[in-house]
């Protein structure tokens, strides 16, 4: 006897249960029953069908005592007319950049038609401290023959780390009295040990070095690179307006320090207490309004960061890395807003690769 299974009607793990119902007499001997050569046969149809799975890499979590996280998003999903939704899964242990190589474990379920906010904490936390959160979406309709193309709006998605009041902090003052603005800040783990380090410049145009270890932030003994005349640490330079970390060159081991400051952007390196130039100023860019954005990231591709900045004029020019940061491509104008750009990203569609800093 043959029996279709008509319930059955979309991919997935399924459990089957055989039973068997019998009726007893008021009188007689005991019944037995059983199961010979039972199988499952699979029938498929060829077709196509539509898919949609996406990746987003998140900035690595603070490991501080005590912090919770949780997971937020506000989106919505086109009107569908097959039933499909989107599900949300998160991975920590994704390898070598590649998103298909994490274990992903379901988030939350998209729906709604129009924007609406989600929020689910993660647990426990001591799986997501200091870890880089990769967020993967899928559709659940995958059915052949079913190709209606929905549509999935993201309008922001982050992790938010609260920390209890008095748990961590620490107050950092720059050495050498420099007690001008702290125009810009950025954070990034220079000597692969495990703890970031932090980059501070300032108006003074001195750039501070915090090394991070396992007892926190080591305040230096003096300023990590100046831009004052004779690079002195004690007198005033040209106020540097940014600072990013970057993958800059194969040569030397760990992340460079990039600088913008006025119309110009150096990349320095070195681990210890000082730092030494290896680009003293990139290509000339016209109109040369002063730099009031800047972001290091893989642009093309080649393994190691280039550099894109934004000015005051609304000019957003990219710089592209040909020879660890010292051959530079010619200056390629990106855009124009036509006001100024003071914040700027660098990644791709799906910000999972090439991500910039």
């Amino acid at each position: 006897m043959n029996v279709p299974i008509t319930k059955i009607t979309v991919p997935g793990t399924y459990y089957l249960k055989i039973s068997m119902h019998s009726t007893y007499g008021g009188s007689g001997s005991a019944t037995t029953g059983g199961f010979d050569n039972v199988a499952l046969t699979w029938t498929s149809t060829p077709g196509t069908t539509s898919g949609m799975q996406q990746y987003w890499r998140l900035n690595i979590l603070p490991n501080r005592p005590g912090t919770a996280f949780t997971f937020s998003l506000t989106g919505h999903v086109t009107a569908s007319t097959d039933g499909d939704v989107v599900q949300l899964y998160y991975s920590t242990n994704v390898a070598s950049g590649d998103p298909a190589t994490g274990t992903y474990t379901l988030l939350t379920t998209i729906s709604a038609t129009s924007d609406t906010t989600v929020s689910v904490p993660l647990t426990p936390a001591s799986n997501f401290a200091g870890a880089t959160v990769w967020i993967q979406a899928v559709d659940t309709n995958r059915v052949v023959g079913n190709q209606s193309l929905d549509s999935f709006f993201v309008d922001q998605m982050y992790v938010n780390a609260n920390t209890p009041t008095g748990t961590t902090g620490i107050t950092l003052t720059n050495p050498n009295g420099d007690t001008s603005d702290i125009n810009s800040i950025s954070a990034g783990d220079q000597d692969a040990d495990g703890f970031a380090d932090l980059a501070v410049v300032t108006a003074n145009g001195h750039v501070f070095k915090y090394m991070g270890s396992v007892s926190g932030l080591q305040t230096p003994s003096g300023c990590y690179y100046s831009n004052a005349a004779g690079g002195s640490c004690t007198t005033s330079g040209t106020s540097i307006v940014r600072v990013k970390w970057g993958n800059m060159t194969t040569a030397s081991a760990g992340l460079e320090i990039v600088i913008a400051f006025s119309t110009t952007v150096r990349v320095i390196t070195g681990y210890g207490s000082t730092g030494s130039v290896i680009t003293l100023s990139l290509p000339s860019y016209s109109p040369s309004s002063p730099i009031t954005a800047l972001a290091v990231g893989d642009v093309n591709g080649d393994g190691t960061d280039d550099v894109v900045i934004g000015t005051s004029g609304g000019g957003i020019f990219l710089f592209a890395n040909l020879g660890g940061a010292v051959t530079w491509s010619n200056v390629v104008t990106v855009y124009n807003v036509g006001a100024p750009v003071y914040t700027l990203v660098i990644g791709d569609g799906s910000n999972s690769l090439y991500m910039g800093r």
